[in-house]
């Protein structure tokens, strides 16, 4: 296995599939094509069901076949994704791609951050998961430079010109170097002996078995160590939601607030990608040494800013605490990666276990999803406000309640 080779291939397809020239427009694309703003939610809704529904299956599919293959499945379907897109016309168009994107999702969740943690240097997944971020914010940064020209000329041109970056990062997903079948291999269950009946009857009769090893080993990693580890996921998964509810769809409604005139929202934009994209980049390589410490103050910062929004109206403030929630949201999410990783003594059912961590944080995102989405038809106060305590409670709870595995990434 070639360690640096995964993490180039892996760096220049996050940068690839940031390239996602619609994102800007995405809203307006939807209507003018068919899609009235009533049922986006419908499609989301739906979306996430399915994604989460398919996490687990996709991680023993990943244990059993490996990553790559599955890394290549789930990019091919992600280029399949982006053309239903650039074709869809309607409600069914749209929940198509959606839906075929919760499957793609399902099939990239921990599988992706499995490799990234198997090519990593020792102690260093944390800074290689921030690089790849990085790489990601790059991309979508080019693409946010380049989708008013596209859209000046057409929308379908935002949907069509990100096919091609879609499809050479599933290209590169062909190069990337799977770890040794054996290193990912389960413990073969005992079996009693018996006559050789043919070469497939022994591998039927302990497929089920192995299945279901597979399962209680994957929820054994969350709920095994008592209550503090999924407390701790549950925290970070409502944090991380939060800071992207509030980054991505509150911050234009406190701009309104504050007074900045709509037409520096667009370089606001860049401002909220760019710093945490420069932060990642430059992280030292003793970044995630003490993941928990790091992530537990990260949480600190990640409320005050959110606090600071909610008690007053400064542009300038009001611009620095969303770009220290969008810097601290891409650190602690690095962090985080690296510390699934490390919770997991070996590679025996790492992609389920993953899955399993995915699952349980996705429950969680979509209950805060659903109650600050509540609150916002109240107005931008509820919402800032009940995020500033969600917060608080969610970095409390890291405090007060250490998980004692954080020793993993330093080795």
């Amino acid at each position: 296995m070639h360690p640096r080779r995964n993490l180039t291939l892996l760096a220049g397809m996050a940068l690839l599939q940031g390239m996602v020239f619609y994102s800007p427009v995405a809203t307006l694309y939807r209507v003018q094509f068919g899609l009235p703003l009533s049922q986006f939610f419908i499609i989301e809704a739906l979306s996430w069901g399915l994604t989460m529904l398919s996490e687990l299956p996709w991680g023993l599919v990943a244990d059993r076949i490996g990553y790559k293959r599955t890394l290549v499945w789930g990019y091919g379907l992600l280029v399949a994704t982006k053309v239903i897109f650039a074709l869809a016309d309607g409600f069914g168009g749209f929940l198509a791609e959606r839906l075929l994107l919760a499957l793609a999702i399902g099939a990239i969740s921990g599988c992706d951050a499995a490799l990234v943690h198997q090519s990593a240097p020792s102690g260093g997944s944390a800074r290689a998961f921030a690089r790849l971020r990085a790489s990601g914010l790059a991309g979508l940064i080019v693409a946010s430079l380049a989708s008013p020209f596209l859209a000046a000329w057409s929308l379908r041109a935002t949907a069509w010109a990100t096919v091609p970056p879609y499809a050479l990062a599933w290209i590169l997903s062909w190069f990337l170097v799977a770890p040794a079948r054996a290193a990912l291999a389960a413990p073969a269950a005992p079996v009693a002996p018996m006559a050789p009946t043919g070469p497939q009857q022994p591998r039927i009769r302990r497929h089920p078995l192995r299945i279901r090893r597979r399962l209680v080993m994957a929820a054994s990693r969350l709920f095994g160590r008592g209550l503090r580890w999924p407390l701790a996921l549950a925290a970070l998964a409502l944090m991380a939601e939060l800071a992207h509810l509030v980054v991505i769809f509150l911050s234009q409604l406190q701009y309104q607030r504050a007074g900045i005139p709509q037409g520096a929202f667009g370089l606001l934009f860049l401002v909220l990608h760019g710093l945490p994209m420069a932060v990642l980049a430059l992280l030292p390589a003793s970044f995630g040494r003490r993941p928990q410490r790091s992530l537990a103050w990260s949480g600190v910062l990640a409320s005050a800013a959110v606090a600071v929004l909610f008690l007053q109206a400064n542009p300038l403030v009001s611009v620095a605490a969303l770009a220290d929630l969008a810097t601290v949201a891409q650190v602690q999410g690095s962090l985080n990666a690296a510390w699934q990783n490390a919770s997991i003594r070996n590679n025996a059912g790492r992609a389920a276990a993953l899955s399993v961590y995915a699952l349980w944080g996705e429950g969680v995102a979509a209950a805060g999803n659903g109650l600050l989405g509540s609150l916002s038809a109240a107005g931008l106060l509820p919402a800032l406000g009940t995020a500033a305590v969600l917060m608080a409670l969610a970095t409390l709870c890291l405090v007060v309640w250490p998980v004692r595995h954080e020793s993993g990434l330093g080795k």
